[in-house]
């Protein structure tokens, strides 16, 4: 988990398609960028198990996604990414 964090290294040729929705209405519209998120999967019993009984994992999971959204948050921003939604209803 933690290596797929380390490998990830996204460019903007990642976001290609938020790349070519900005530069068609970026500036007059609001755009939601991809890449970011932060959630646990709340709707599957495994991941409710693992926040009582392995909070360990949860954190871990945390960090690899909070990792790999500030990853993309670099290279986003500067494309004019400004709109992020990365959630869902259940973060610890």
């Amino acid at each position: 988990m933690e290596a797929a964090a380390e490998e990830y290294n996204p460019t903007e040729e990642t976001f290609h398609e938020f790349a070519l929705a900005y530069e068609q209405v970026g500036e007059t519209h609001a755009l939601r960028a991809p890449g970011v998120w932060l959630n646990i999967p709340y709707e599957q019993e495994t991941w409710l198990m693992a926040c009582a009984l392995r909070p360990d994992l949860i954190e871990r999971y945390l960090d690899v996604q909070m990792e790999e959204s500030l990853k993309s948050l670099e290279i986003l921003v500067p494309m004019g990414g400004r709109m992020f939604f990365g959630g869902r209803g259940l973060c610890i």
